[in-house]
């Protein structure tokens, strides 16, 4: 008697739990029959449900949250439509009203509604003119102009960039990237200065290529909302403003010198112009490992679809010396054979960057009405 009775309710519960089951295949065409049968609360239901439990395609979302925003309208439900209009254009941010029949409601509440990047991912291409303010002047020899001048080299180089949107004004961007800051400098006797020959005379020709990986971190202000066009055939460009720190990070550097001067011959007394060549050194420790370099810029972006091309310029100065300054004397060799000693220098930059974006999704909300 026992186990008919349990053999009994558990029919009972698995007859319940059969008929409401939802036919996730058919589910879109039984919620629109409910839809069009008048039945709002029923077609909502249904669809809710399959979005929980059935594991909808992207494109039968789509269809989902348009029915839902609908029955949401016929039934006077404006959180519901509110909740699902923002999931809808979320998915399909390029959705374009003008090729959509729907309800005057639907149109008017679309208007409603501001679409804008939310994560966006970018290659940035930008060329950088760099410059070596020297703090203070050290020389190795008495009588000796210190090659205080920094000649730079202009760079190229191509990094990645991620942008996330917290406001539809405001953005922080994390960017990563490998550049080559070089820059070359001569170092001279007072007596090669004044064009006398003696075994007094030299000139140094000093170069130095430094090799970075750098981490830019920033916060970016849009004067516009930066909403995207709704539809790929319509542009929208906007100008914005850009404050960070670029966090560089110490691989390598390397140095060349070279020497002229004069040595006498013991016999005849005479001059003869002297070259030692070039000589490499690795000049990694004399550099600071870490160098933090605040920076602002401005720039525009032009947005089509989930493209966008961005043109932006800035400028960044070091906090702290190129150089370290506790490691002046690491290469022995550059003061003994060269007469070379480490000025204390910062690192600024101008860049030019241009910068391709994919925004890989999106972020609905509604308007303020005024």
């Amino acid at each position: 008697m026992k186990k008919n009775l349990i053999l009994f309710l558990f029919v009972i519960w698995f007859s319940r739990n059969a008929s409401g089951q939802i036919n996730c295949d058919n589910v879109l065409d039984d919620a629109q029959s409910l839809y069009n049968s008048g039945k709002y609360s029923e077609c909502s239901q249904a669809l809710e449900s399959a979005l929980k439990t059935c594991g909808l395609s992207k494109n039968k979302k789509e269809k989902a949250y348009e029915l839902l925003i609908n029955a949401g309208l016929e039934s006077d439900n404006d959180a519901q439509v509110s909740k699902y209009f923002k999931k809808f254009l979320e998915g399909d941010p390029l959705f374009d009203i003008n090729d959509y029949e729907a309800l005057d409601e639907f149109k008017l509440h679309f208007k409603q509604f501001e679409i804008f990047p939310r994560l966006t991912f970018g290659l940035r291409m930008q060329g950088v003119a760099p410059a070596f303010p020297v703090q203070k002047v050290y020389t190795a020899t008495p009588r000796t102009n210190s090659g205080n001048k920094y000649t730079p080299n202009d760079s190229y180089y191509v990094g990645g960039t991620m942008e996330f949107r917290f406001h539809e004004k405001w953005a922080c961007t994390l960017e990563f990237t490998q550049t080559n800051l070089s820059y070359s400098r001569t170092i001279s006797s007072n007596s090669w200065d004044n064009g006398i020959i003696s075994a007094d005379s030299w000139l140094l020709n000093y170069s130095e290529n430094m090799i970075y990986t750098e981490i830019p971190v920033s916060i970016k202000y849009y004067e516009k909302a930066g909403t995207i066009a709704r539809t790929s055939k319509k542009k929208l460009i906007t100008t914005y403003l850009q404050f960070g720190i670029n966090n560089q990070f110490l691989n390598s550097s390397s140095s060349t010198a070279s020497l002229k001067g004069y040595t006498q011959d013991p016999y005849t007394l005479q001059y003869r112009a002297k070259n030692s060549g070039n000589s490499q050194y690795n000049t990694t420790s004399m550099r600071s490992s870490y160098i933090a370099s605040p920076f602002a810029g401005l720039g525009f972006i032009v947005t089509k679809g989930r493209f966008a091309l961005s043109l932006d310029m800035r400028y960044a100065y070091s906090l702290n010396s190129g150089n370290d300054k506790n490691s002046r004397y690491a290469v022995p060799e550059l003061i003994s054979q060269y007469n070379y000693i480490d000025n204390d220098m910062r690192i600024s930059r101008l860049e030019m960057g241009l910068t391709l974006y994919y925004h890989f999704s999106f972020k609905a909300k509604t308007i303020k009405q005024k």
